[in-house]
């Protein structure tokens, strides 16, 4: 008589509830992923958009006898 995947866990409402917790597991580190991606691109152009704006506005001063 072959064995089958269920009776290494007991039941399969057990495989069935550590399948969908990996499932889940799983998305929630491809959006964790996914938003710090987001986050790092999104902090690198804001800090090179503000540096860009500084050296414009340092230029605009120095001809102002500042």
């Amino acid at each position: 008589m072959m064995e089958t995947e269920y009776d290494e866990w007991g039941d399969k409402e057990d495989l069935d509830m550590n399948e969908r917790m990996v499932r889940a597991t799983e998305k929630a580190g491809v959006w964790n992923l996914v938003l710090g991606i987001v986050v790092l691109v999104t902090g690198v152009a804001t800090g090179v958009l503000m540096i860009l704006n500084a050296v414009r506005l340092w230029k605009a001063g120095t001809g102002l006898g500042l």
